[in-house]
């Protein structure tokens, strides 16, 4: 399925705990939430505002059908727009760059559509963007990042074209924090990322030793071990998953295609010094082992000039 028409309508019989809707709120695939509860009550704390998806409250069987029957008109109707916006594309691979942000900034707002606080970050980046600000408003925690890195996972073409200006700007903006980085740094940078991989990924990587490996998304990284592992061992375990610590090494004398930048000044957090890695880096996978006095995985790589030509795809669009 693609990032247009992956959404989820969940129907609750009665009123949740407080904590349901915490668990919920990354699930950004939910469009839409329905309560049915016949008895008389309301939800308190839950409206358009606060949530990712809209709500409603259903005390009759009636309600909760009607309310489902409009729902999906109203998300049929943004995903035909979406699939209009995507045959306009293909006529019109001449726009300008302010077009280009326009046909972006409108897809996302038909996406977003009732979710109030994405809807208001968006009307931000349309007032206030300029291409030297693209690395800060990667780096917030909103609408941009979410989009553009599953987009990238899924390789949804026709939504990397859409977002093409903004993902040229990120890319020269971050070679040109590079190069910056390169009259500072000479030697070799170690940096680290955490994640959770299912075991099936985890015996992939023991598989794979010697093995190359490309990142599909811009990769978020830290030169602080701490950092990644503190992370790694507060975020709570999910099933069927194992903790996994990648340690990437990169040695700036040999490698010559990876682009890294030191983007520590735009993060609300920069004591956690973020390095943003960009799309296509190209890692050689060196060793995959567990570590029993920490309970983690730990998978070592280092990053390579073999296959770099990955990146270039996704700037052809």
């Amino acid at each position: 399925m693609t990032l247009i028409t992956d959404k989820i309508f969940l129907v609750i019989d009665g009123l949740p705990p407080t904590s349901f809707f915490a668990a919920i709120e990354p699930l950004k695939q939910i469009d839409s939430v329905f309560f049915y509860s016949p008895a008389s009550g309301s939800i308190d704390d839950i409206s358009e505002q606060q949530h990712s998806y809209l709500v409603y409250l259903c005390e009759t069987e009636e309600t909760l059908i009607d309310s489902i029957r409009k729902s999906r008109e109203e998300l049929d109707k943004h995903i035909v727009a979406l699939r209009m916006y995507n045959k306009k594309d293909k006529a019109t691979r001449d726009l300008s760059k302010e077009a280009a942000k326009i046909t972006m900034v409108t897809t996302c707002r038909n996406y977003y559509r009732g979710n109030l606080t994405e809807l208001a970050n968006i009307d931000e980046f349309d007032r206030t963007y300029t291409s030297t600000n693209a690395i800060p408003w990667y780096i917030k925690d909103t609408f941009i990042n979410k989009f553009i890195n599953k987009a990238l996972r899924t390789e949804d073409v026709s939504v990397l074209y859409r977002f093409r200006f903004y993902i040229m700007d990120l890319s020269e903006q971050l070679e040109m924090k590079f190069f910056e980085l390169k009259e500072k740094q000479k030697d070799i940078l170690q940096l680290y990322r955490h994640s959770q991989l299912n075991r099936n990924e985890v015996e992939n990587f023991q598989r794979n030793i010697g093995n190359l490996i490309s990142t599909n998304e811009y990769l978020s990284t830290s030169s602080q071990r701490s950092v990644a592992y503190d992370f790694a061992i507060k975020s709570p375990k999910r099933d069927g998953f194992e903790r996994v610590l990648f340690e990437y090494q990169v040695d700036l004398n040999i490698v010559q295609t990876i682009i890294i930048a030191d983007v520590r000044e735009y993060s609300k957090f920069p004591e956690q010094v973020e390095f943003l890695v960009d799309i296509g880096a190209v890692f050689q996978i060196d060793s995959c082992q567990y570590n029993v006095e920490e309970d983690l995985w730990h998978v070592q790589v280092h990053a390579t000039d073999q296959d770099a030509d990955l990146a270039a795809k996704y700037m052809e669009y």
